[in-house]
């Protein structure tokens, strides 16, 4: 908790839900407060974004009706800041009672008031009609159904294996039984992740026990990607490394980071779990 004390953060908070639209309830965190772990080398090898899901966008149309969207929002990983969820949440249910003439000027307010949160530029989108396609699962092979015996359940990269007479290859993986915690108020954070790498053939039970051992690790969502990914890439057996995690909604918000040493152009499915 010690690297947030300094931020006034309405997470965990009683807060006062405003009808008027306010900018300043947004709230930066900088990136840099989860990233001091890792050299500047390794952090600039790194390509990403955060894409995140709004579900319950609200705002009043030109005819004075009210308006039911979805939002979705691509932010660079290499941002000044990251912004907090629930701050994000206080400012969209903030625009309920203004009235905008289209989505177009309502796409370039939050557009403006997110690049200044984020010290970068970022792609908003609006979706008023048109429903997101949902699919069951991740690519990859799924390895949730690995018998694996664990006590572990905080991050322990020393957990990660080769496979025994594994291959050098490209491999894909995904798994629904990721769990960490908020690093503010303890409440659990679900999600899918990807796995795409080239290298030493990892051993599979190995990862599955990797990634239940965060399950006492309190984090933001895009700090535990980020050391997913640099844990992987530490062990040296990986050279090409693409890491994403897609985590269940709260607050009408999902968060999905996305972490690669490859490629910034990869998209994803939205998940029915989501």
């Amino acid at each position: 908790m010690s690297i947030l004390e300094n931020i006034d953060l309405p997470l965990g908070k009683n807060t006062e839900y405003i009808d008027r639209y306010d900018p300043k309830l947004l709230c930066a965190i900088p990136r840099t407060l989860n990233r001091e772990m890792w050299s500047s080398t390794e952090i600039n090898g790194m390509l990403g974004w955060d894409r995140w899901y709004g579900f319950e966008l609200s705002y009043i149309g030109a005819q004075g009706f009210p308006i039911q969207a979805r939002l979705q929002l691509l932010i660079p990983s290499d941002s000044t800041n990251l912004v907090e969820s629930k701050s994000l949440k206080l400012y969209l249910y903030s625009l309920r009672s203004t009235q905008f003439t289209s989505s177009t000027s309502l796409k370039r307010l939050i557009e403006n008031d997110l690049s200044v949160c984020l010290g970068s530029e970022l792609t908003v989108n609006i979706h008023e009609e048109r429903q997101w396609q949902l699919a069951d699962s991740l690519p990859g092979k799924n390895i949730d159904n690995i018998q694996v015996a664990t006590e572990i359940y905080d991050p322990d990269p020393s957990l990660l294996k080769l496979e025994d007479d594994g291959e050098i290859g490209c491999y894909e993986l995904n798994s629904n039984l990721f769990k960490s915690n908020c690093l503010v108020t303890g409440q659990p954070d679900w999600a899918s992740l990807y796995i795409r790498y080239r290298g030493q053939m990892l051993d599979e039970s190995s990862i599955c026990k990797y990634l239940i051992s965060y399950r006492n690790h309190q984090g933001f969502h895009e700090h535990c990607i980020e050391k997913i990914f640099f844990d992987i890439l530490a062990t040296q057996w990986v050279r090409e490394l693409t890491v994403y995690g897609q985590y269940t909604r709260r607050g009408g918000l999902a968060i999905a980071p996305f972490r690669s040493n490859i490629t910034n152009h990869i998209d994803f499915p939205l998940l029915w779990r989501t």
